[in-house]
Parts: C-alpha cells; structure tokens; sequence
C-alpha cells in the first residue's frame, strides 16, 4: 500500500481514519479465521 506524499494520517477527518482502521482489522480478522 503507498502512502500519497502530500496527505498524512493527520490530514485526515478522525471518522474517516477510524473506518479505514475498522476496515483494516475486519479484513485482517477475516484472513485468520477464513
């Protein structure tokens, strides 16, 4: 995954940052249990 160069975590809206996050653990959860 590559990061875009002129956008950091902060830039970000808080609920954005947190489905991204959400969406990453689900996916991740699902890999180790399927």
């Amino acid at each position: 995954m590559n990061p875009i160069p002129n956008l950091s975590l902060q830039d970000l809206p808080p609920h954005l940052l947190h489905i991204l996050l959400v969406k990453v653990f689900n996916s991740q959860l699902a890999e180790a249990f399927f």
